[in-house]
């Protein structure tokens, strides 16, 4: 029995006429990195080379071999960028943490109860919701501990004080603000729980 040898090579035909149109299409294109990341100088994937493999099998494999290797860029970037994005917001909790501290000081003393004080620290109140919204937009969220039995996770345990009508182990206060990012703990709370 004789077998059509035209019949047995359609199909690799059909392949490889899908490889080099799909090849062609690309040809024309130039894939960039994307995605929020336009301070970073965008490098074009060289089509056009992959294109001139005599074999459009091994040039897609190498197309997306070059796409992988793209993949990771993208990855190791977008790593790099969320490192130095936590590193910045970090840094402006010190600022929020500056603002409380300010505040609390001129609500605890007596002779700062002046029309000009008092102007002052609504200044700083106004300075300080400022802040916490800008933190916000950024993805950044105040933990809400008082009052609340403290999470591990996202409280670090300072000392325990007495504190009348506190149920014991709740959180009474707190001596640095935790906060998440995107839902993350960018840093933990330091309280100080009701003793029991």
């Amino acid at each position: 029995m004789m077998t059509n040898p035209t019949h047995s090579s359609a199909p690799e035909s059909v392949k490889s006429r899908f490889l080099q149109r799909l090849l062609g299409r690309l040809k024309t294109q130039t894939v960039y990195q994307l995605d929020n990341l336009t301070h970073i100088d965008a490098q074009p994937i060289e089509i056009p080379q992959l294109i001139a493999d005599a074999n459009p099998v091994t040039a897609f494999q190498d197309l997306l071999i070059s796409h992988n290797g793209l993949d990771r860029q993208i990855l190791e970037i977008r790593r790099a960028n969320e490192e130095q994005r936590r590193t910045i917001l970090r840094s402006m909790l010190d600022v929020a943490d500056s603002l409380d501290r300010m505040i609390r000081f001129a609500l605890s003393q007596n002779e700062l109860k002046t029309p000009t004080a008092e102007k002052l620290i609504e200044g700083l109140e106004s300075t300080k919701r400022i802040t916490q919204r800008n933190l916000g937009k950024a993805g950044v969220k105040r933990l809400e501990t008082i009052g609340t039995i403290p999470d591990t996770e996202f409280c670090e345990i300072h000392s325990e004080r007495k504190a009348d009508g506190a149920q014991p182990g709740t959180v009474i206060d707190e001596l640095l603000s935790g906060y998440t990012l995107d839902g993350k703990l960018l840093r933990a709370a330091t309280v100080i729980v009701a003793a029991e």
